[in-house]
Formats: structure tokens, sequence, C-alpha cells
């Protein structure tokens, strides 16, 4: 099966065949539309729901940091030139059903910047975050505006291998959990933003939007699907044209058979609503 589902009773089986059925029909109904700018799809998502998908985001805003919306205009644009660091990170990897996605885009920012720095391509482990930082809340949530402060500070700013502080999907933290590991990497600290153009240029920066069913079903285009207050967290690598429509490419945290090769082209200033968050000082 394409994502290793399995069910243990013919009572769940026929549920999950009935979510799978609506959701289907909707993917169709989308796909239908001769306007659209994105092709929607079946994934590991199809037969879940909204409760349970739900699960698989985590981002908690931040009472000290108001939402403030990404918009670009025109002339901001024609004075900026599309940037793409996707090469300077691995294989987009998969959060589970652990609300963990402040701790994976963290780290996908982190490690962007740090081989852009000086060239080395180290994986860092989420999971070290999701057991030891004492300002998120592990699989309930945190927030990389907070979590950057809290590395800085910690171990002189240390972060694990994912080699030697390997990710558990769906683990929850417990007392005792947090231990050491290999040091892979450090950063100085976090900046927030308010001009995430700018911010992108120098390098993969932190955002937040809302994961929405109709977000969860993308599967390659430029995305146009409505996203209305933040609950997940991912990471912007660049930025391009197509076709005289400008979207963010970003990186999620829910593995490569998401979207484009676990990636998403979300339209600027579109339906889908983008918000400023941060970035590491490496």
């Amino acid at each position: 099966m394409a994502f290793g589902k399995s069910y243990e009773t013919a009572e769940e089986y026929n549920f999950r065949k009935g979510m799978f059925a609506a959701r289907f029909e909707q993917i169709i109904s989308h796909n239908s539309q001769n306007d659209a700018l994105w092709v929607s799809g079946v994934n590991q998502f199809t037969d879940l729901t909204e409760e349970e998908f739900n699960q698989y985001k985590g981002f908690i805003p931040s009472d000290e940091e108001p939402f403030v919306e990404a918009e670009v205009h025109d002339h901001a644009l024609q004075q900026s030139s599309p940037v793409d660091w996707r090469g300077y990170l691995g294989a987009a990897r998969n959060q589970g059903s652990c609300g963990s996605c402040w701790a994976f885009a963290a780290i996908g920012a982190i490690e962007g910047r740090i081989a852009q720095a000086n060239g080395s391509r180290t994986p860092l482990s989420e999971q070290h975050l999701v057991d030891c930082s004492t300002v998120d809340g592990g699989c309930q949530g945190g927030n990389p505006i907070n979590t950057f402060p809290w590395i800085a500070r910690t171990n002189s700013g240390a972060l694990y291998t994912l080699a030697s502080y390997p990710y558990v999907s769906g683990s929850t933290r417990t007392r005792g959990s947090c231990r050491v590991a290999t040091v892979g990497g450090r950063i100085r600290g976090g900046q927030s933003y308010t001009n995430m153009l700018s911010a992108l240029s120098s390098g993969p920066i932190v955002i937040a939007l809302q994961g929405d069913s109709g977000f969860g079903t993308y599967k390659s285009g430029i995305y146009d699907g409505y996203c209305g207050n933040p609950d997940h967290a991912v990471v912007a690598v660049g930025w391009g044209s197509a076709s005289g429509v400008n979207y963010w490419i970003i990186r999620n945290s829910w593995g490569t058979g998401f979207g484009e090769n676990g990636h998403i082209r979300i339209k600027m200033n579109g339906n889908c609503r983008v918000f400023n968050n941060a970035y590491p000082i490496v």
C-alpha cells in the first residue's frame, strides 16, 4: 500500500473508507476547475478526521509577537532577485503525528543557514528540541521565535546531530528524556523580522500558516487555497515566479510524499496568508 495504512477491525476499515471517499470527492471537485493553479491529490492524510490531521501540526502563537502577515509590494519584487536555498538542505523530513512542526521548522532553518555559512550539511536533531526545550511543549506544540533564544542560552547554543539523537515519531516528552549527545552545530540566537522578502534573501527562515485540510491535499502547482490563522510552522526556502505568478517555496515537515518532494509553492499575497516568525543567527 502506498501509505502503509492498515486497519484492525472491519468497523475502522469502513469508517476510514468513508473518510477517504469524502476527501476524494473534494479532490476530484477541485481538480475539475479549469482555472485552478494547483493540483490536489491523495496522500497519507486522506482517511483522517480533521482532529487527527491537526496532530500533524503544532504551532503555538506567541503572546509577545503579534501576527504580521507577509505582504509583498511590486516595487520590492522589482528590486529583488529570486532565491532558492533548497540545495543547502537535505530531503524534507516527517514529524509524524507529534505536534512538533515548530522543532522541524527551527532545525530546517538552522541546518540551511549553517550549510550556507560553512558548507557543512550535518543533519541535526529535532528530537533534542522536543525532549529538552523548556519554552516549548514537545508534541503539544511550540514556537521557533521562543526556541532560538532558548538554544542560544542553553549549553552554549549547541545542537545535537540527528544520528546521535534520532527522531521518534509520535513520541511524547517525559521527565528525564532529555539527554546529551554529539554536538553537530551551534547558533548564537534568533531574529524576528517584519520583511519576509528581505529576511529570505540571507537564508532560510521560519514562517507560520494555517495547514487546513485543503492545504493537506496539495500535490503540485502554486497553492492559492484559503489559509486562516496560523497553526503550522514551516521553513521558507526561497521564492520564484511562473507564468506571471509569484510564489514562496516552502519546505514542509510531512515527508517527501507530500506535495512537490516535501515542498509546497504558495502564491504571494494570495488566499493562503503566511506570517513572519524568525530565523536563527548562526
